[in-house]
């Protein structure tokens, strides 16, 4: 009879639960590999036996026992399926659909009542299976499957060369543990009605299994030194939290009368917390013991120049060359640690990249036991690789020493491959950028000429109809010399020529030989012979035009451009203001710390809100000013232009019924 706590069984379904996800893990990091799609399939069946073996301590419900038998026999077909696919598939181990035949048989049996296990008997905590008429074949069936899967891992590891044959003696020592272990206490002991044992192999699978899934994710299953070393350190210290937790039960059994749960929730407790705070001492601890073992030097110096070679070759990414190189020095030599220290940008990268630099300083400061590589060319040093200790103990043999320096050589010209690699991807992409911004200002030119067309054609269209209306009456013979026919074409050949001279003088603003004319000129006076001209236009206007202007302000620019601008801007306010109630337009001048500022405000008639954005495209003209004013809309567009030449700015605020606020800074010279 086997005695069992609820320890035991909780801890059967936290294992299936662990397994799952492992499996699950393998599997989706790459969906189309099938040494993980085997592995999967072998971490199901081993969740499923583990779970219902866990399961049915827990209830006593013998619905589970088909769960523990099924998931066994999936277990063994997972382990059937990676050795014929480990460590690459290969078509002479492509095994006919026949060798599966079997497993579908055990199948079956594990799911018809009373085949594999007739009953179970639950007696406290404790269980006694009584075995079924099939159990003897199936115990047959997997110990001859398991023995015919070692057979071709072998039958592969006799085909493979040398480094290979060395990581298949490994793979064969991490594995065979595990399988060993679960045919002899979960098969051939209870076949022959031995029961106590069972439980070791359903708790011992999780370290198997997460040190295999480890070694595929990082190692593709090459690196099996890893695994059979995490495996026998879990392993004893699975062992000893075991044997802490009987030690703590049994004196508790002798010092003190208690229930047996109340024994197992104490002795549960103590075991726990002394694992969380013992165990990773006594890791640390095994693994000193156990790293000269597992780490002696085994490496053949051709094919590891070979390997690291390939790395500096194939590798022109910077961040991919360091890390890839670091890990195979720490596969090759194995050394307790490896960082390397890039002199350009500064930095310490470890195997997972850029560490803190809290952790660089300390590692500039030199350690007696450190093996330091310099990486430097002629001209300037590139780096550093600072090894560790080995975690055998043993030192760097001349072997090691001119592997390192033939690594260092070729590092240094893969290195600065890597760097002209970078400087050349980023010059390409910054010829790149400037071809995107050279093209989007040709696209922007074109969709301006595009634009430029439509405008003229628009604004030569009412000009031209007019000169041919009159040009048809004149060759009709209705007109008369002198009458308005004469006037309206004298009229359109007259706007004509000032579209025309708009347009030319629209298109000359801001361009080099423009800027030629530039010179600093006092801006005062010329605001002021403006506000004087135009004052007796708005005089005749009955409308009020007052100015305050600060003396002896200057401009840098075209005085000619910028006497254009302001008198349009200030034509304009005279325009729209005539003919309105309140006729008033206020002129300022003002210098800032960096800007002087042209204030003219009207009392007009005043702009909507929404046409504001509009009024400095060319043509444009907003429905009163159609109807109070003749021109073509250029007026605002050609002094908007003259003012961004000169790298000024206007604004505009304005209201239906509230006239106008023009504001125009220049900069100060």
């Amino acid at each position: 009879m086997i005695h069992m706590s609820l320890l035991v069984p909780l801890s059967f379904i936290v294992v299936a639960g662990i397994n799952s996800g492992i499996g699950a893990y393998v599997l989706f990091y790459q969906l189309r590999g099938k040494p993980n799609r085997a592995f999967f399939v072998f971490s199901i069946g081993a969740s499923a036996w583990i779970g219902g073996f866990g399961l049915l301590l827990a209830t006593h419900q013998h619905i589970f026992i088909p769960v523990l038998l099924l998931g066994c026999t999936v277990m063994l077909l997972g382990l059937f399926w990676l050795a014929q696919v480990f460590p690459a598939p290969a078509p002479d181990r492509d095994l006919s659909m026949l060798w599966y035949l079997p497993f579908i048989l055990g199948a079956y049996a594990s799911l018809y009542p009373g085949a594999m296990i007739r009953q179970v008997i639950f007696a406290g905590s404790g269980a006694i299976p009584t075995q079924g008429p099939w159990f003897p074949y199936y115990a047959l069936g997997f110990a001859a499957y398991t023995l015919f899967t070692v057979a071709l891992l072998f039958t592969t590891y006799r085909k493979s060369a040398t480094p290979e044959r060395t990581r298949f003696q490994y793979f064969f020592l991490g594995t065979g543990l595990f399988v060993l272990a679960t045919m002899l206490c979960d098969v051939v002991l209870p076949a022959l009605g031995i029961f106590s044992l069972n439980f070791i192999g359903p708790l011992s699978s999780v370290v198997s299994l997460a040190a295999t899934a480890y070694a595929i994710i990082r190692h593709e299953l090459m690196d099996i030194r890893i695994v059979i070393q995490r495996s026998l350190v879990y392993s004893l210290l699975l062992g000893l939290i075991v044997s802490l937790y009987a030690v703590i039960i049994t004196s508790i059994s002798f010092f003190f009368q208690a229930s047996g749960d109340a024994k197992a929730i104490i002795a549960g407790g103590i075991t726990m917390i002394a694992g969380i705070f013992g165990a990773p001492l006594v890791e640390r601890h095994f693994r000193k013991i156990t790293d000269p073992i597992f780490f002696k030097d085994t490496y053949v110096y051709s094919a590891a120049l070979e390997d690291l070679s390939t790395i500096l070759n194939t590798n022109l990414n910077f961040r991919q060359l360091i890390t890839q190189s670091m890990r195979e020095l720490d596969r090759i030599l194995r050394p307790s640690y490896i960082y390397f220290f890039h002199t350009d940008s500064d930095s310490w990268f470890s195997m997972s990249g850029r560490i803190r630099r809290s952790i660089g300083r300390r590692l500039e400061r030199s350690d007696s036991r450190d093996t330091r590589v310099p990486v430097s060319s002629s001209e300037k040093m590139l780096g550093e690789f600072v090894l560790g200790p080995k975690r055998s103990g043993d030192p760097f043999t001349s072997e090691d020493q001119a592997l390192l320096r033939t690594f260092a050589g070729q590092a240094t010209v893969a290195l600065q491959k890597a760097e002209l690699y970078q400087e050349l991807k980023e010059h390409t992409n910054k010829l790149e950028q400037k071809v995107e911004e050279r093209t989007q200002h040709l696209r922007q030119m074109q969709d301006q000429q595009r634009e430029f067309f439509d405008d003229m054609s628009h604004a030569l269209q009412t000009p031209l109809t007019v000169l041919k209306s009159a040009v048809e009456l004149l060759a009709s013979g209705k007109a008369e010399h002198g009458t308005k026919v004469y006037k309206s074409m004298e009229r359109g050949v007259d706007d004509l020529s000032r579209l025309i001279r708009n347009m030319l003088e629209l298109s000359r603003i801001g361009t080099s030989s423009a800027e030629a004319a530039f010179e600093t000129f006092d801006f005062s006076a010329c605001v002021s012979r403006i506000v004087e001209y135009v004052g007796t236009v708005a005089h005749e206007q009955d409308i009020a035009l007052t100015s305050s202007i600060e003396p002896g302000l200057l401009v840098h620019g075209d005085p000619k451009q910028i006497d254009e601008a302001v008198t349009n801007l200030l034509g304009n306010a005279v325009r729209y203001t005539k003919g309105c109630p309140r006729r008033l337009i206020q002129v300022s001048l003002s210098a800032g710390a960096d800007t002087i500022t042209l204030v003219i405000q009207d009392s007009g008639i005043g702009i909507a809100p929404e046409q504001l954005p509009l009024l400095f495209e060319r043509f444009y003209r907003t429905e009163g000013g159609r109807e109070r004013t003749k021109g073509f809309g250029l007026g605002l567009a050609i002094a908007k232009r003259i003012i961004a030449s000169h790298e000024g700015s206007i604004d505009l605020k304005s209201g239906l019924g509230e006239g106008t606020t023009v504001t125009v800074r220049f900069p100060r010279p």
